[in-house]
C-alpha cells in the first residue's frame, strides 16, 4: 500500500467512524465497507448463541426421539424441527464466503435435513427416522472441532 492509499484509506476510515457516531454499529459499518457483498459476516457472540440454541433443541429432539419402539409427538417435533430451521437462519446462506468456513460450507446441508425430516413427520402416517437423524448433521459438521 502506497502512501496515498494509506491515507486514503485513514480518512474514509475517520469520516466512517465520525458519520456513524462512536455507537455499536460502527463495526458493522467497517464491515460493509471492507467486505464484498456477497460475505457472510457472523460474529463470535452469534455464532456461539446460535450453536447454543441448536443444541438445544437437538438436545430436546434426542430426549423425544429417544425410544424408537414409540411414536413421539407429532407437534412437539415438527415445532423443534421449525424453530432449529430458524435459528439456523442466523449463520446465513450456505455457499457463501464467511469467517466460519466449516459453517458456510455445512449449512445448507444441514438444513435440508431439518427441512428432510419435518416434511417426513408431516406424511401420514408419520415417519419419524430423518428426524432421529438430524443431530448426526451436527456431529458430521463438529467431528475433530
Amino acid at each position: 500500500m502506497n502512501r496515498n492509499q494509506a491515507i486514503y484509506l485513514t480518512s474514509a476510515l475517520l469520516v466512517l467512524l465520525l458519520s456513524g457516531g462512536c455507537g455499536a454499529n460502527v463495526g458493522e459499518q467497517v464491515r460493509r465497507g471492507t467486505y464484498p457483498p456477497n460475505f457472510n459476516y457472523i460474529a463470535g457472540a452469534e455464532l456461539e448463541s446460535t450453536m447454543g440454541q441448536l443444541a438445544a433443541y437437538a438436545s430436546q429432539l434426542d430426549r423425544l426421539l429417544g425410544d424408537a419402539s414409540t411414536d413421539p409427538p407429532r407437534e412437539e417435533v415438527a415445532r423443534l424441527l421449525v424453530e432449529m430451521e430458524r435459528v439456523s437462519e442466523a449463520l446465513g446462506p450456505g455457499g457463501w464466503p464467511s469467517n466460519h468456513p466449516r459453517v458456510s460450507h455445512n449449512i445448507e446441508n444441514f438444513r435440508r435435513d431439518i427441512v428432510a425430516a419435518r416434511r417426513a413427520i408431516e406424511e401420514d402416517p408419520p415417519n419419524f427416522f430423518r428426524a432421529r437423524t438430524v443431530t448426526d448433521s451436527c456431529t458430521d459438521c463438529h467431528q475433530g472441532s
